[in-house]
């Protein structure tokens, strides 16, 4: 019989609770903000063709843009496989640098107040 991560459902291999996309992707940075990477990754993978459109660009473009294949954004669109956090990051910086994409990804749950506070606390907590 198969076991299923105690977080997200995914089957495990192994003897573990937790499979290793949760077990990467739970944050807790020195200020104890912990933040869900599943939620932001579903919530870009569900909204990236909206906001590919409205930079007017093809899947080709953006995939050049963020420096993968153009299969990693159409899996990514159509939900066949989850974007990987280091894409999502690099869609987020290009979203968040052009006002027509900006404005939408608080709307659209990609770009959160807790997001924002858990990127602030790592790169103060550095300095």
């Amino acid at each position: 019989m198969n076991k299923n991560c105690s977080n997200c459902g995914h089957e495990l291999r192994g003897d573990t609770d937790v499979c290793d996309l949760c077990d990467e992707q739970l944050i807790e940075s020195s200020s104890s903000i912990e933040i869900d990477r599943h939620q932001y990754l579903g919530a870009m993978a569900e909204n990236l063709s909206l906001l590919r459109n409205k930079l007017e660009l093809t899947q080709a473009e953006l995939a050049d843009l963020i420096g993968v294949s153009r299969q990693t954004i159409a899996t990514a669109e159509t939900g066949v496989r989850e974007m990987s956090w280091s894409t999502f990051l690099s869609l987020l910086f290009l979203f968040r640098h052009n006002n027509q994409t900006n404005i939408l990804l608080p709307v659209l749950g990609i770009f959160t107040p807790e997001l924002s506070d858990m990127f602030n606390a790592a790169f103060f907590t550095k300095q």
